[in-house]
Formats: structure tokens, C-alpha cells, sequence
């Protein structure tokens, strides 16, 4: 017998239960207020808006990209000064 695919808001529901301690990171990120968040969450809410429920999976996918392929961290340079370009160039000219 073939699995059963999860629906979009069984995913959101599971990634909810596994952030329950980040909600107010989430609620920041997407707009949505903090307490319809915990009401999701504890399933006070059994049928959340379309629109709030594609958010949040597009959050949570989003959040699961950037963990996969986090991004390379910037080598800070001090900056060139121009007063180092002109003795390199009359170095050069000797």
C-alpha cells in the first residue's frame, strides 16, 4: 500500500511542534501574529486560513534551504587606501 502524502498543513503543523521554543522568531519572520501561532500549535485553530498556512510553509522551507546550503562567510579586507595605490605605483615606476 502506498504512503500517504502529507498535506501542506501536516507539514506545517509538524515543523510548529518542532519550533515550539523559536514561535516568536516565527511570528516575527512571517507577520503572523504570536498568539494565532500558539493557537495553531495547540490546535485551537483547526482550519487556519490558506494564505496563513502557505506562508508558514513557505517560511518553513525557506528555513530548511538555508540550513542546507548556509551561506559561505565574507573574508572581511580592510579597505585599500589610496595613499597605498600611489606608493605601490611609484614603486613600480623606480
Amino acid at each position: 500500500m502506498a504512503k500517504k502524502k502529507a498535506s501542506m498543513f501536516d507539514r506545517v503543523l509538524d515543523n510548529l511542534d518542532n519550533c515550539k521554543g523559536r514561535l516568536p522568531d516565527v511570528a516575527d519572520a512571517t507577520g503572523i501574529s504570536y498568539r494565532t501561532l500558539q493557537k495553531i500549535t495547540l490546535r485551537e485553530v483547526k482550519n487556519p486560513g490558506v494564505r496563513t498556512v502557505e506562508l508558514l510553509d513557505s517560511y518553513f522551507d525557506y528555513v530548511a534551504k538555508q540550513r542546507e546550503f548556509p551561506r559561505k562567510p565574507v573574508e572581511v579586507r580592510e579597505p585599500i587606501q589610496t595613499r597605498d595605490i600611489v606608493e605601490g605605483i611609484e614603486r613600480s615606476r623606480q
